[in-house]
């Protein structure tokens, strides 16, 4: 075979594998059917000409014109758009929250968004900041979504009120009627600017009950459909898309809030073979060894690491090292793209979440927690810093068990030596001295009682000398 030969065989190959995925996806030719929510802002509207809009619709749309689909959307009520997905009406919904009472239902891609809920209540009322804290209430939920679940599952004696869109239960609740509303914090933060309730309506903090994971939902077994929005979603997150969406909808109303409440989704590991397709062979292909060369070196650097490093984006983590899965338990796998704050403990969230909001930089100690539940004392610090093109936060983590444990018994080893410290009544005559029961004790046994000393008993050459003498005068019967 010769020289030419070769070289065009060698480039219909490149050719068949490194096709973009677009162009393929485009021969497939498919329209995707969608059902989407009406009034579910920011993630889901509809716009001043009836169409579909928001976060979760744009994106697809973004998407399906990376994969070369063609997206139809309709909307409804989330009930109802449910129900229609439920019955095979729809192909996909671009925006369902994880839980495992929905694992059945559809075929889901990796998260693309995470958001937190809160408890609304009117001014004036206590606040809640937790599910258990909602006991004996009535609580207004939007019908069959994921605060609905959370409520149903938890068992608590709380009274669920239904509605179908979050502005209603949000004029419910300003009415006077009911005592909470429990949505995503930020949805409800727009709503309640939208309706112009702010003086009436007040935010509790993030609970940490639940989070939501939101990603695209496909029919049960359509894995093929799946598969290509896993990869769409890589692209436009490698090309700054989703940034831009993101930006769009939540940049005007996020730093408002108390904590970040949207989080960027799971960043796969495939997204740099898909940065190659997306943004062109040659000169991605550079971009992508430069890059993957840096990341290996860090990789060597980050799991050298003492301890614990995260690195992660509003709380979802995106890397972490084997110290981290060693400190743990859990895998990296089930680390990557895992709610960071599971890592910690509830009663320590509060500082936690204050911290990454303010960006601080020093070292402070929490309580963590393992996969198997249990707690330990952790010291931890966090820095900003540029991450494959992202803002993120990398935290060191430290497990201060044993200094912490060294600690506890250097301390009752100094009030051990302070019981023998200041005035200790002794006997004149005998010796003996009183504790603090006002019992006499002899010497070494009070001493041996209050400090880790112990006594082997000898005798010293004086008084052996006296106890011979002694016994060489004692006279025999």
């Amino acid at each position: 075979m010769n020289n030419k030969r070769l070289i065009l065989l060698v480039t219909a190959c490149l050719l068949a594998f490194l096709s973009p995925i677009s162009v393929q996806a485009k021969q497939v030719g498919l329209e995707i059917v969608a059902g989407s929510e009406a009034d579910f802002p920011p993630y889901a509207i509809v716009d001043d000409k009836g169409r579909a809009s928001g976060f979760s619709v744009e994106l697809l749309e973004a998407v399906a014109g990376a994969m070369g689909l063609s997206v139809k959307v309709h909307t409804g009520s989330w009930p109802d758009v449910l129900a229609a997905f439920k019955e095979g009406q729809y192909d996909l919904l671009p925006l369902v929250a994880l839980s495992e009472k929905r694992t059945d239902m559809a075929s889901y891609t990796k998260p693309h968004t995470v958001a937190y809920d809160s408890f609304f209540v009117r001014k004036g009322s206590r606040t809640i900041s937790s599910l258990a804290e909602a006991k004996g209430r009535e609580v207004v939920v939007m019908s069959s979504d994921a605060a609905h679940e959370a409520l149903v599952n938890s068992g608590l004696p709380v009274r669920i009120i239904e509605t179908k869109a979050i502005p209603e239960a949000m004029r419910l609740l300003a009415s006077g009627k009911h005592d909470a509303v429990l949505v995503p914090k930020l949805l409800g933060l727009m709503v309640l600017q939208t309706a112009k309730l702010n003086d009436v309506i007040k935010a509790g903090p993030p609970i940490s009950d639940y989070n939501r994971q939101f990603a695209f939902a496909v029919q049960r077994g359509n894995v093929d459909l799946r598969d290509k929005l896993d990869q769409g979603l890589a692209i436009v997150r490698a090309t700054g898309q989703y940034d831009s969406i993101y930006k769009k909808w939540f940049g005007g109303i996020e730093g408002h809030d108390s904590f970040p409440m949207y989080i960027l989704g799971w960043l796969g590991g495939s997204s740099i073979l898909l940065a190659v397709f997306a943004s062109g062979w040659v000169s991605s292909y550079r971009r992508m060894k430069a890059l993957r060369e840096s990341e290996k070196r860090f990789q060597v650097l980050h799991d050298a690491s003492f301890g614990g490093v995260i690195i992660h984006d509003k709380g979802l983590i995106l890397d972490c090292n084997q110290g981290l899965s060693d400190m743990t338990g859990y895998t990296n796998e089930e680390l990557i793209g895992m709610d960071g704050l599971k890592l910690i403990a509830p009663e320590s969230l509060d500082l936690v979440m204050k911290n990454i909001q303010s960006g601080y930089g020093q070292r402070y100690e929490v309580e963590g927690v393992r996969k198997d539940g249990t707690k330990y004392p952790l010291s931890i610090k966090g820095k900003n810093v540029s991450y494959q093109g992202h803002n993120v936060r990398v935290i060191e983590f430290s497990d201060i068990t044993e200094i912490k444990q060294a600690e506890k018994e250097r301390e009752e080893a100094l009030l051990r030596v302070k019981k023998l410290e200041g005035i200790i009544p002794i006997c004149m005559h005998c010796k003996k001295i009183r504790d603090d029961q006002n019992s006499w004790n002899q010497l070494e046994q009070y001493i041996t009682n209050h400090s880790e000393a112990m006594f082997s008993h000898g005798i010293c050459p004086g008084c052996y000398e006296e106890q011979m003498n002694e016994i060489k005068n004692r006279k025999t019967p």
